[in-house]
């Protein structure tokens, strides 16, 4: 594993936390320098941080608002 990389992870905070959780694939990072896109794709999944998943929150906030303005009508 190239320095680059391993100053990469530790720059990316949930890179990092995720591969600490999930140490298996350090096997494959060590294979592969590649496979750090399939980390990143992992660990955005795993810790809500993609665009799809801010777009759930915001709208069960909204839905969360709604509910509250029907009750206190």
């Amino acid at each position: 594993m190239s320095r680059e990389l391993v100053n990469y992870i530790r720059s990316h905070e949930y890179i990092y936390n995720f591969l600490r959780d999930e140490s298996h694939h350090y096997i494959y990072l060590y294979r592969d320098n590649n496979y750090i896109k399939v980390i990143k794709r992992l660990a955005k999944e795993k810790y809500h941080l993609r665009y799809v998943d801010k777009m759930e929150y915001l709208k069960n906030k909204m839905n969360l608002l709604s509910t509250l303005i029907d009750v206190f009508k």
